[in-house]
């Protein structure tokens, strides 16, 4: 007999690619990189504009504070210097009462003033005298020192009253403190 021969079946391919593991694999890494693209998105749409906004807020705060700060030390500073130049011309004039008085309105700033003198005109405090600088430096230990390097000709041989500072603050229209 003759016999018909089936034809053979086509050979089954092992394809990774099809397998029900591959595929649930495959549809969870694409689900967790849209769940980050979307993270990502959410962040730099809604996120950092806010974290951005957030921050210049703080720091706005900050600066604000710090200059408040520093324009309260200033002001405290300028009504120091008007006081002090309000009360001595009060006073009698000689070295005596303005370095006592001065001294003692100096060390009540507590420490925020790093030096401050009186530099008068010549002739103005002791008659006949060039040179009258009443001179204070603040030392380490919180108190304030005299310094008559302004005075003595061998350490400033260019009287004060010739210096850059001195004549725009003598022909100051505003009685203000000047800080350099």
């Amino acid at each position: 007999m003759n016999t018909i021969a089936a034809p053979a079946p086509a050979a089954v391919k092992s394809n990774a690619f099809n397998s029900l593991t591959f595929r649930v694999l495959l549809a969870l890494l694409l689900l967790m990189a849209a769940v980050a693209a979307l993270i990502y998105s959410v962040i730099n749409r809604t996120g950092r504009p806010t974290l951005v906004q957030e921050s210049d807020a703080y720091i706005r705060s900050v600066g604000m504070t710090a200059a408040n700060s520093i324009i309260g030390d200033l002001e405290r500073i300028d009504g120091f210097v008007l006081s002090n130049s309000h009360a001595l011309t009060y006073l009698p004039v000689n070295n005596d009462a303005y370095t006592q008085a001065f001294k003692g309105m100096l060390e009540g700033t507590r420490a925020r003033i790093l030096s401050a003198g009186i530099w008068g005109e010549p002739g103005a405090i002791i008659p006949g005298k060039e040179r009258n600088a009443m001179f204070w430096l603040h030392k380490l230990d919180g108190t304030y020192e005299f310094n008559n390097d302004y005075n003595d000709i061998t350490k400033t041989p260019k009287p004060y009253y010739r210096e850059e500072w001195y004549v725009p603050a003598k022909y100051s229209k505003k009685k203000r403190l000047r800080m350099e």
